[in-house]
């Protein structure tokens, strides 16, 4: 069995999605493995969270949830303007870039994730985030990121690290699109 992640770029044209860029995701984090062992094994793990704080997680029915809200920049998809490469320790984004409408910042919109499809000797789901740019400038992205909340905790855990470069002009939004992919 073989897992792919890739992060898509993409904007809203006549109700359609447009994907601007994709690219195989850079890695997932060993806070990913750390958390998979956890649930699997039905055991607790101390792991670093996005603060750099070493958290204990234990197993529980609302681990790696990235469904956060419009608004919510804590978890779910993240972007972020940092360009340092991405390392098996990387524990949050380099510089993520905070929700508003001031100068630097995106709104934020709902984490959503589809429902897994399978077909074709594969299973994957798509899990995707609004961004709208009313900051004044246009705002070029360097980095994403997926982020889960663990062990009915309110402490984010950094799951992916992306390098992919795009710019959300003034007054626009993108997407961004994780599809996981399984595959035999």
């Amino acid at each position: 069995m073989k897992v792919d992640v890739f992060v898509e770029v993409f904007k809203e044209e006549n109700g359609k999605k447009k994907v601007l860029k994709r690219k195989k995701a850079s890695s997932f984090v060993k806070a990913f493995i750390g958390l998979l062992n956890v649930q699997m094994a039905q055991a607790t793990r101390t792991i670093k969270d996005t603060s750099g704080t070493d958290r204990s997680y234990g197993a529980n029915s609302n681990n790696f949830a990235v469904n956060a809200g419009a608004g919510t920049s804590t978890y779910g998809i993240q972007v972020g303007t940092g360009t340092n490469a991405v390392t098996i320790d990387d524990y949050k984004l380099q510089t993520q870039i905070a929700h508003g409408t001031g100068a630097g910042q995106l709104q934020y919109g709902a984490t959503s994730i589809d429902t897994y499809t399978v077909s074709s000797g594969r299973a994957f789901f798509n899990v995707q985030r609004l961004f709208t740019n009313s900051s004044g400038s246009d705002i070029t992205v360097r980095e994403v990121g997926l982020v889960g909340l663990f062990y009915s905790t309110s402490y984010p855990v950094l799951l992916d690290r992306t390098l992919i470069e795009f710019t959300i002009p003034n007054g626009e939004t993108r997407g961004v699109n994780y599809q996981i992919i399984v595959s035999v």
